[in-house]
């Protein structure tokens, strides 16, 4: 037998009544496959058996407290309910015209589409594999490696094959064989009459589900392996070791096969040559179905978020939170994805019903008004569509006057197609024309379709003018402050700059008032030189007003600024903390405010520490001060201690008839 075998080796982390009510959208994060948004929840009891299965409009599950559920998916409602006296074991299986599902007791139980009983059937040995149903018969197998073919009608059994295991995985029924898989390590082959038709050693347990596409078998192995097997030539067509073991269905589209592994990593694999082209983790272990939808996958857990992957890149898409931990399969049926989640306090299981949220939202990039010839860019985004197309469409409305300060508006023109359906979300306009416009988006895919739309009006800017400085006030005496001034709606414009002393006057109870103390004064001619620089020289208040005048109109603008004299103050500092280890130099360095070219002079006082009875001391000069540093513009002075003892160091600041002082105490000790 021809075998290819491809290994890879990763290290990854193991990872009672029913009641309906219309719930409001979840509050929970969304994002995945499209947006999401919970419109109906119908409660049941009991932990669901996963998975639940669908036909046509119905979903039918299974509960452990011995509940089987008939909802209608369209409605979001249960429509029967059938109760059994144990708890069961295994999820609903649909036949043609029957469902049957497994008790604690090891009875088989058969009811009918309308919920009542048919028949049932009990055994001697433990059921351990899922049944399998086909037009006619139940296969199952038991623990001590029987297996049954029984008649769907009345579960009569038809006949029987004993095994050389226990059988645990669900078998495959073809046009003329039955396939299953066996614990001693073995693929069987029966004749449609339960004949032996001979068996293929694997070595390893098959895992409970298998999967058949035309003649190619697929399925996993508890010894981490995953296997292709052709059904006519009875060999192997590939294998694959991915670390894990899988316990979950496996899945096919197109050209791709997805097996979800116990390790928590879900695999796409080439399903006709095995190789693996990406892989990406789950939340955590599962052994729940997967799910297709469009061109995702989609999983749930053990474990309380829905992922979605796109089924080309592997790539995650997005997700779903919800509050408790799942327990089912996704299960997608238009316009609903559904899942059921468990409340272990009330031992109540809650079907979710997650819709589509299907809409198109429209943003403008600048807000109105819009101005002629300044482009706006209009950008929608679409939620809930397989690749959107979306259209553009442009409505000008006129004005009417309608009574004292109210007006109407009318349609001017038509709607006009501005930019016709394509992938592109969004269209830059610029405006010709000032007025009142409705701008509206269309988005369709194949199946879904929706619009919106807003209101912009353009309007023709004024000519306008905007002034600032560069220092916000107060401004003292000598500093530098440009004026910048930045014209609106002009074309080549010219700029003039005024300077006005004001002066400040009461006006009784009304306030005050400030009035130009001399006239205006330019102080920059009419040039496109858009700023002025001022050093202020005298304290007061001041008005700068600019006139700009361009091709469309001319606009002034005007601002205030208090100017103050700054008091001269010095700060003097050292390089190094006091007290200083003696014959360390020491840096004194002072800095001077309120002065153009400050002087600066140094002196040094020797001090003594007298101590007063109750404790108290104070320092005393018993040196006449020494200057050590003559007039000098140089701010800083270096000093080597000679002897400890206590200092004060002082720093004289003049210019002209202006002065400031400043002084520190300075402590020296010895080594």
């Amino acid at each position: 037998m021809s075998m290819k075998k491809i290994s890879l080796l990763l290290i990854l982390l193991s990872t009672c009544s029913c009641s309906l009510h219309t719930a409001s959208p979840s509050v929970y994060p969304t994002g995945i496959i499209f947006p999401l948004v919970k419109t109906q929840e119908v409660n049941y009891k009991g932990k669901i058996l996963s998975p639940m299965r669908r036909e046509k409009n119905h979903l039918y599950f299974s509960t452990v407290p011995g509940y089987v559920y008939c909802v209608d998916s369209e409605k979001a409602q249960v429509i029967w309910t059938y109760q059994v006296p144990v708890s069961l074991k295994s999820p609903t299986y649909l036949g043609k015209e029957n469902l049957y599902f497994v008790g604690s007791s090891n009875t088989l139980y058969c009811i009918d589409r309308q919920g009542q009983f048919v028949w049932k059937k009990k055994f001697d040995q433990t059921i351990t594999s899922p049944l399998t149903v086909d037009s006619r018969k139940v296969y199952l197998g038991t623990e001590k490696g029987q297996f049954f073919a029984l008649k769907g009608k009345d579960g009569r059994v038809l006949w029987k094959y004993r095994a050389g295991g226990a059988l645990r995985t669900q078998s495959v029924v073809t046009t003329d064989k039955v396939i299953f898989g066996c614990d001693n390590g073995s693929l069987y082959f029966l004749s449609l009459n339960g004949k032996f038709l001979g068996k293929d050693e694997l070595k390893e347990k098959t895992a409970p589900t298998l999967k058949k596409e035309d003649e190619i078998l697929y399925f996993g192995t508890e010894g981490e392996h995953i296997y292709s097997y052709h059904l006519k030539k009875r060999r192997v067509r590939w294998e694959v070791e991915l670390g894990s073991p899988s316990y979950t269905p496996p899945v096919i589209k197109g050209k791709r096969l997805f097996f979800l592994c116990w390790n928590g990593v879900l695999y796409c694999l080439n399903k006709n040559s095995g190789s693996i082209l990406w892989w990406n983790t789950v939340p955590a272990r599962s052994h729940y179905r997967l799910e297709v939808v469009e061109d995702k996958i989609v999983v749930t857990s053990l474990s309380s978020r829905l992922l979605s992957f796109d089924i080309k890149t592997g790539k995650e898409t997005g997700y779903f939170e919800f509050p408790q931990e799942i327990k089912s399969n996704p299960l997608w049926k238009a316009p609903w994805l559904m899942v059921n989640l468990y409340l272990d306090q009330r031992e109540q299981g809650k079907l979710w019903f997650l819709e589509k949220l299907v809409k198109v939202s429209l943003s403008a990039s600048k807000e109105p008004p819009g101005h002629l010839g300044e482009p706006v860019v209009f950008s929608a985004k679409g939620t809930g569509f397989f690749r959107a197309q979306y259209r553009f469409r442009l409505t000008r409305y006129g004005k009417l006057p309608f009574g004292w300060n109210h007006f109407i508006l009318f349609k001017d023109k038509e709607k006009q197609i501005v930019q016709d359906w394509s992938e592109k979300t969004s269209w830059e306009w610029v405006p010709e024309k000032e007025g009142y416009y409705k701008i509206q988006v269309e988005v369709k895919d194949e199946k879904e379709r929706a619009e919106t739309e807003m209101n912009y009006f353009i309007e023709m800017e004024k000519p306008g003018v905007s002034l600032q400085a560069s220092q916000e006030p107060p401004v003292w005496i000598g500093d530098e402050i440009v004026f910048q001034a930045k014209s609106i709606a002009l074309q080549a414009p010219q700029y003039e700059f005024y300077l006005t002393p004001l002066i400040e006057m009461r006006l009784g109870w009304m306030g005050y008032v400030f009035m130009p103390q001399e006239e205006e004064n330019l102080v920059q001619k009419k040039s496109e030189k858009n700023s002025w620089k001022w050093i202020p020289q005298e304290e007061g208040l001041y008005s700068i007003r600019v006139k700009v005048v361009g091709e469309e109109g001319k606009a002034e603008e005007t601002i205030g600024l208090a100017v103050e004299k700054k008091e001269p103050q010095v700060e003097l500092s050292a390089s190094s903390k006091s007290p200083q280890e003696l014959g360390v130099k020491v840096k004194f360095t002072a800095q001077a405010t309120g002065f153009q070219k400050p002087v600066y002079e140094f002196y040094l006082t020797p001090l003594v520490r007298v101590t007063w009875r109750w404790g108290g001391f104070l320092f005393l000069p018993y040196r006449k001060e020494k200057q050590v540093w003559k007039s000098s513009q140089k701010n800083s002075w270096q000093w080597v201690p000679p002897e400890e003892g206590a200092y004060l160091i002082e720093v004289k600041v003049k210019e002209k008839e202006i002065q400031a002082e400043a002084r520190s105490l300075f402590l020296i000790k010895s080594e």
